[in-house]
Order: structure tokens, then C-alpha cells, then sequence
């Protein structure tokens, strides 16, 4: 390859790494609003394993102890 092409394709890639740095830098609040909107819509469901898990942790370990 000769040194032209290479310096191009550092550029290349330079450049790629700038636009995403651009772009995430001001995307940063619509993310944390996808997020927080995520985490409000599993929340829920979440509770719910967490609680299924715990009563069947807590049923098992009563029926060891008795």
C-alpha cells in the first residue's frame, strides 16, 4: 500500500470517530430519555421477578428448615 493510501485511511477513520463523538455528544439527552423511559416501562415487571424470586428463595428455605 502506498503512504497516501494510508494517510486516507487514518483520516478516514479519524474523521468516522469525530462525526460519532459529535453526534453522541448532542444525542446525549434524547438517550437519557430513551433510558429513563425504558427503565419506567420494565420497572414493573422487574418488581415482580425480584418478588417471585424472593417468595420461592423464602418457600424453598422453609421446607430445608422444617
Amino acid at each position: 500500500m502506498k503512504i497516501g493510501k494510508k494517510k486516507n485511511k487514518v483520516l478516514n477513520i479519524i474523521y468516522i470517530f469525530i462525526i460519532l463523538m459529535v453526534v453522541v455528544f448532542f444525542a446525549k439527552d434524547v438517550f437519557m430519555y430513551t433510558m429513563t423511559e425504558i427503565e419506567e416501562l420494565f420497572l414493573p415487571l422487574q418488581s415482580r421477578v425480584y418478588f417471585l424470586g424472593k417468595k420461592a428463595k423464602e418457600s424453598t428455605e422453609s421446607v430445608i428448615n422444617y
